[in-house]
C-alpha cells in the first residue's frame, strides 16, 4: 500500500487505530519529493530534519491517544509566500531569495497548534504574479500530467506537490484564481473562502483586498477539514470575521431542489471545446442529484478582468515599495547613493512580470489616470459585488468552468500575455467580490490533461458551496485519478 495515495483522513484514522505512525509518512513524503521533484520543481525548501523530530512527537501523542486534532501528524506543504518562523520565506523572487521572517503566519500557527507536520515551502509565481508558475527565479513548475505544460499559477508549486501524491495537503494563496486555477490545471481540489474568513496575517501581500491564503487537497473533504483549521481566530488582521459555523458540518446537506445559475457569458467566446464538454456533463451530474439549472446574464462580466488587473496592479505597486533595499531584501552592490541603490536593488531583485505590473499599477493611480482607470475600476467592482447579490437571492450556487481551457505549454507569458490573463477570466470574480468559490476536477481533455469546475456561493455561506462540490465529488471519481508519475 502506498500510504501516500491515501486521502489525509484515511491516514488519520489509520494513525488513530495505531496502524499507522505519523513517522511513516513523513518518512514516505521525503522519499516521494526526493524522487519526483527534480522532475516537478514544486518544491523550494525542504524540512526533512524539523519535520521528522515533529513527526516523532505527533508519534508520541498518537500512541497516547492524544492526538492535537483530527490531522495531527499528517504532512502539508506551504506555499512561500506564507511567513514561517525561522524558515526562509521568498515569494519565488530573487528580492527575498534569502528572507528569514521572525514570526509565523497565523495560518501557520493554528497548523501547528493542530500537529501538522510542514514539510516544505512551495514554488510559485513571484510575489503571486502569475498564472503559470514560471515567472519564479527558481525555475518553473511542471505539469505532473505533462512536464512540458503549465501547472497554473500562482499556486502551482502547491498544486503540484499535491497532484503529485507528495503530499495529501497543501496551502496556497489566490488572489485572482491562484488555488482553484493550478487546482484544475493540476487534478485536484482548491478552495477559497469569502474574504475575512481566513486571516491574512503573515501572507506577504500582492494586492491586500484580494489576497486570500487558500487550501489544496486531493478531495474535497480533507479540505473542508483543513480550512476549519487555518480558519482559526485571529487578532491580528483587522479584516478577518472568521466564519461562524466553520467548513463541514454540512457536508451531506441535501442538494436536491437547490437551484444552480450559469453564467451564459461564460460558455461563449474562447472555451476550448473539451472544456465546454466536461463542465456541461458535470452539469448534466448535478441535474442528475436533483438540482435545478437555470441560465442568466450579467452584463458586468465581461469587465472583470480588465477590472482585476487595474485594482490589483494598483494595490501592488504599494505593497511592493516596501521592497527598496533598505532594510531586508536583495540589496544591490554597485551604487553612488541611495536613490540609486533603490532604483539598482529594485532593477535586479524583481523579475520583468512584477516590474511590468509595478508599473501599470502606478500608472493608474497617478493624479491624471485616477478617475479614468483605478476609480472606474473601483465602481465596477461595486457593481459586480452588488448583482452577486442578486443573483444569490435566485440561485444557492453559480457553477461554471474553472479555466477556459486545460494546462498549456511552458513559458506562454513570454509570447501571449493576454492568454495568461484571460486564464483567470472565470476565477476573479469571486475575489473581486469577496465571494467563496471552489474548483473540483470534472473530466480529461484527450491528451490527459485535468479540467477543473468551479463553484461559487452567497459571502459567508462557504458551507453550503462545500456541500455542492462533496455531493458532485461522491457521484464522480475524476478526483482519484493520478498522473502517472506518482503512482
Amino acid at each position: 500500500m502506498d500510504i501516500l495515495n491515501l486521502t489525509a483522513l484515511e491516514m488519520s484514522a489509520l494513525i488513530d487505530k495505531k496502524e499507522l505512525l505519523p513517522s511513516e509518512i513523513v518518512t514516505e513524503t521525503f522519499r516521494k519529493i526526493d524522487t519526483l521533484d527534480n522532475k516537478y520543481n514544486g518544491f523550494i525548501t525542504t524540512l526533512h530534519d524539523s519535520a521528522m523530530e515533529e513527526a516523532k512527537r505527533a508519534d508520541t501523542r498518537a500512541i497516547s491517544g492524544k492526538r492535537l486534532s483530527v490531522f495531527d501528524g499528517i504532512p502539508i506543504a506551504v506555499k512561500d509566500n506564507i511567513c514561517t518562523k525561522g524558515i526562509k520565506t521568498t515569494c519565488g523572487s530573487r528580492m527575498l531569495s534569502d528572507y528569514i521572517p521572525p514570526y509565523d503566519a497565523t495560518a501557520i500557527t493554528h497548523l501547528k497548534n493542530a500537529g501538522m507536520i510542514m514539510v516544505g515551502k512551495t514554488n510559485m509565481d513571484e510575489f503571486g504574479m502569475g498564472s503559470c508558475s514560471d515567472t519564479s527565479c527558481f525555475g518553473a513548475v511542471h505539469n505532473p500530467f505533462d512536464l512540458d505544460k503549465s501547472a497554473g499559477g500562482s499556486s502551482g508549486g502547491s498544486a503540484v506537490a499535491v497532484a503529485s501524491r507528495m503530499v495529501p495537503l497543501a496551502l496556497g494563496s489566490d488572489t485572482g484564481g491562484s488555488v482553484r486555477q493550478p487546482a484544475s490545471m493540476c487534478g485536484v481540489c482548491g478552495i477559497k473562502s469569502t474574504y475575512g474568513a481566513v486571516s491574512r496575517y503573515g501572507l506577504v501581500a500582492y494586492s491586500s483586498s484580494f489576497d486570500q491564503i487558500g487550501v489544496i487537497s486531493n478531495n474535497i473533504t480533507d479540505g473542508a477539514e483543513l480550512m476549519n483549521i487555518v480558519s482559526g481566530n485571529d487578532t491580528l488582521d483587522s479584516t478577518y470575521v472568521g466564519l461562524k459555523d466553520g467548513f463541514t458540518h454540512s457536508l451531506s446537506l441535501p442538494i436536491k431542489d437547490k437551484v444552480i445559475g450559469i453564467p451564459k457569458e461564460y460558455l461563449d467566446g474562447n472555451i476550448d471545446g473539451e472544456v465546454n464538454e466536461a463542465f456541461l456533463n458535470a452539469v448534466n451530474v448535478m441535474k442528475q442529484l436533483g438540482c435545478r439549472v437555470e441560465y442568466f446574464s450579467l452584463d458586468v462580466l465581461k469587465y472583470v478582468v480588465p477590472c482585476y488587473y487595474i485594482i490589483s496592479n494598483a494595490e501592488a505597486s504599494t505593497n511592493l515599495s516596501r521592497f527598496d533595499g533598505v532594510k531586508y531584501g536583495y540589496r544591490a552592490t554597485d551604487f553612488t547613493d541611495v536613490n540609486d541603490m533603490m532604483v539598482k536593488s529594485r532593477s535586479g531583485g524583481f523579475g520583468t512580470e512584477v516590474k511590468k505590473r509595478i508599473m501599470l499599477g502606478t500608472f493608474a493611480i497617478t493624479s491624471e489616470n485616477y478617475d479614468r482607470y483605478y476609480k472606474k475600476a473601483m465602481e465596477i467592482r461595486a457593481n459586480l459585488s452588488s448583482s452577486f447579490d442578486r443573483l444569490f437571492e435566485r440561485f444557492d450556487v453559480i457553477m461554471c468552468p474553472t479555466s477556459p481551457s486545460a494546462a498549456g505549454p511552458l513559458g506562454v507569458k513570454e509570447t501571449d500575455d493576454t492568454r495568461m490573463y484571460l486564464s483567470d477570466i472565470y476565477t476573479v470574480s469571486a475575489n473581486i467580490a469577496g465571494l467563496p468559490a471552489l474548483s473540483v476536477p470534472c473530466g480529461y481533455t484527450g491528451d490527459g490533461l485535468p479540467i477543473g469546475v468551479q463553484f461559487m456561493g452567497r459571502r459567508f455561506c462557504d458551507v453550503k458551496l462545500i456541500s455542492f462540490a462533496a455531493e458532485y465529488q461522491r457521484a464522480t471519481d475524476w478526483h482519484r485519478r493520478l498522473p502517472k508519475g506518482a503512482i
